[in-house]
């Protein structure tokens, strides 16, 4: 578990809250098939019986939970163990640059080419200063594909309405850098175009509700954001159907709440900020229950 931490706030009960939020199914942790279990697969968990998730959530994340739990929610508990090891292909790439990237000035990141930056098991959270950072960038740095693809559904609950709203839709993410095929790692250094500066590409397309219907966003972000702060901010821009105008968004913009809710661009997949703007602590390690294949 790590803690970032943004003065003169902590970014991390929303971002795990967005999360948690939107989730319908959860991934039972291996603590919790014990018969000591307080509950199994298949198990519906609603507001009554939040308590039953104390011992598997962040004590932060528990310390706020009335912003995440509210009455007529409903949580199911999942499939409980799945094998999300990454491919060979990545590992092999892994191992290639083994012992390359190193944590740069401002929790940058230096050197890296591709696969995962630092070997998970060779980091000592309690004993390694740079463990927060070398972790998050794992994170950052994690095996999707091409780039992680999915329909989301996100809820969130307007308290001063008291309503449960939501935004449904698509997105996509091109990874423009640390590509492992042979025809970009081998000739571009894992760059698909060669000397791009572009690390990813974020599309996003909002289907429902209907007056949100055509919503669209594209992000770039740079290589420049692993540098140190200020780096390179992201560009983003919207595609506002009621107005038929595409509007550029402030860089600034980024951590506000999107639209009245508690969710702004970097709580995508949990955290996706700048991690050299943010100052990271690896506090330890704990069994959680989490968000997996969520329906």
């Amino acid at each position: 578990m790590i803690n970032p931490t943004d003065p003169p706030r902590s970014r991390l009960p929303r971002a795990v809250g967005a999360c948690l939020a939107m989730a319908l199914f959860l991934s039972l942790p291996a603590a919790a098939q014990s018969d000591q279990a307080p509950f199994k697969e298949g198990d519906i968990i609603t507001f009554d019986k939040v308590e039953l998730l104390k011992p598997y959530l962040p004590q932060e994340f528990w310390a706020h939970r009335e912003v995440f739990f509210w009455d007529g929610m409903q949580l199911e508990i999942g499939t409980p163990f799945r094998d999300y090891s990454p491919p060979p292909e990545f590992e092999a790439v892994t191992e290639r640059f083994k012992g390359q990237a190193r944590i740069g000035p401002s929790n940058s990141l230096e050197n890296y080419t591709a696969g995962e930056p630092f070997p998970m098991e060779e980091i000592d959270c309690l004993g390694d200063p740079q463990a927060g950072a070398k972790i998050i960038w794992n994170f950052d740095r994690q095996w999707s594909g091409d780039g992680a693809e999915n329909n989301f559904l996100y809820t969130y609950f307007d308290r001063g309405e008291q309503l449960s709203l939501y935004y449904q839709g698509e997105a996509k993410v091109v990874e423009m850098m640390g590509r492992i095929e042979p025809q970009y790692l081998d000739k571009n250094r894992g760059d698909i175009f060669k000397k791009d500066k572009r690390k990813t590409v974020l599309g996003i397309e909002v289907d429902e509700p209907f007056e949100s219907r055509g919503l669209a966003a594209i992000t770039y972000r740079y290589k420049g954001s692993q540098e140190p702060p200020p780096g390179k901010y992201d560009d983003t821009w919207i595609y506002q159907p009621d107005a038929r105008r595409v509007r550029r968004f402030a860089t600034k913009e980024r951590t506000d709440a999107i639209s009245g809710t508690d969710f702004s661009f970097d709580d995508l997949r949990s955290f996706a900020g700048i991690v050299p703007h943010y100052e990271w602590t690896c506090l330890g390690e704990m069994v959680l229950i989490a968000p997996m294949n969520t329906q």
